[in-house]
């Protein structure tokens, strides 16, 4: 069986707005080709893993999660975009993923 960790050439991986719940699984670290990383609109708690934080260094140019807002259910020291998964806040990020905002390079 295969699993994300195993997925070396991937460039692109896009989670928001769906009902992941959890936390952001350490094997994602190992995907050193990773450029654009996608956490917003979850429902993910806890921090973004080291590993994961150490791709910044590499290719990691994009990497959003919801660590904004007054009380943030995730932490992340290295996110190039931190977004407020409150309900109000989820049309703004709809609609902003529907223009590719959220895939621009900062």
């Amino acid at each position: 069986s295969t699993s994300f960790g195993d997925l070396k050439k991937l460039e692109t991986l896009v989670f928001y707005f769906n009902d992941m719940k959890g936390t952001v699984p350490g094997e994602l670290g190992r995907l050193t080709n990773l450029q654009v990383l996608h956490f917003a609109g979850t429902d993910l708690q806890g921090t973004m893993p080291a590993g994961i934080c150490d791709l910044r260094e590499v290719k990691l140019q994009v990497l959003t999660s919801d660590c904004g807002g007054a009380n943030p259910a995730f932490e992340c020291d290295c996110c190039t975009l931190c977004t407020d998964n409150t309900r109000g806040n989820r049309r703004l990020l709809r609609a902003a993923a529907s223009h590719d905002f959220l895939f621009e390079e900062p």
